[in-house]
């Protein structure tokens, strides 16, 4: 996939993202998200005490991967380095931006989910990817 064929597959649709991490033994652990991109940038909120949390905060190494479940398949993964989110109103943002991606806002779980992950007890990580892994079966046919 070029560059532009990346930010397309990255930015557009309700595919999961499995963040990996390593967990407090120093074995990985991966945690399937919702994610939104923009600029080059991966961003996804969880609960602060959450492991996947705990563990960016004691190394923000984490691996990532985006990939299609039906054939011909396609996907992303890379490594990168994740950022703590502080500042309330970019969280916010962010926030309304993955659960907006995820949930039509006429859904009756999309307020509820708005308001739980504004919370004091949700964080949001931004990931910049450092490289890419990229498979596209379809230009294998």
């Amino acid at each position: 996939m070029t560059k532009a064929e990346i930010d397309k597959f990255l930015g557009s649709g309700r595919l999961i993202l499995r963040l990996g991490t390593n967990d407090v033994e120093g074995g990985p652990a991966i945690h399937p998200v919702w994610y939104y991109y923009s600029n080059d940038r991966l961003y996804l909120f969880s609960g602060t005490n959450a492991h996947k949390m705990r563990n960016v905060r004691k190394s923000d190494k984490v691996y990532f991967t985006v990939d299609t479940d039906a054939i011909p398949n396609k996907g992303v993964r890379g490594k990168g380095k994740a950022r703590i989110v502080n500042e309330a109103s970019e969280k916010d943002k962010w926030v309304e931006k993955i659960v907006g991606k995820y949930l039509d806002a006429s859904s009756p779980m999309y307020n509820g989910m708005i308001r739980s992950a504004k919370s004091p007890g949700t964080t949001v990580l931004e990931i910049r990817p450092e490289y890419y892994a990229v498979w596209d079966y379809s230009k294998m046919m």
